[in-house]
């Protein structure tokens, strides 16, 4: 969709241009016009719905990555703190769901905040 925007944006500025040099008619001829409409419905489409709609999408594909993340590094960091202290492998496990705690509560805030339209 952004490509054919982009080519229809680019025909009706050449059209302007060669107006503006005296070469053609700035928007009198059938194409112009029609180019023209194009590039009007297409600016009309484009609003901050759409700007919105693409937002939610970013963030909730990130959302996979949020909830994933945190367990792991969880996961890590109470491996070596077991290693430290000499506790294995009870806080492994405690940094485990530390992290699914806080990544599940990260997921709930994206969800909450970007899940309205």
């Amino acid at each position: 969709m952004f490509f054919l925007s982009h080519l229809d944006q680019h025909r009706y500025d050449t059209n302007q241009q060669f107006a503006r040099k005296g070469r053609g008619k700035e928007t009198n001829d059938a194409k112009g016009l029609l180019t023209e409409s194009i590039v009007k419905r297409r600016v009309d489409l484009m609003g901050k719905n759409d700007s919105r709609k693409r937002q939610q999408v970013g963030v909730f594909m990130t959302l996979p990555f949020v909830l994933a993340t945190p367990p792991i590094i969880g996961w890590f960091i109470g491996k070596w703190l077991d290693k430290q202290m000499h506790t294995s492998p009870y806080l492994k496990y405690a940094c485990l769901i530390l992290g699914v705690v806080a990544g599940a509560r990260e997921c709930y805030r994206m969800i909450k905040e970007y899940g309205e339209t």
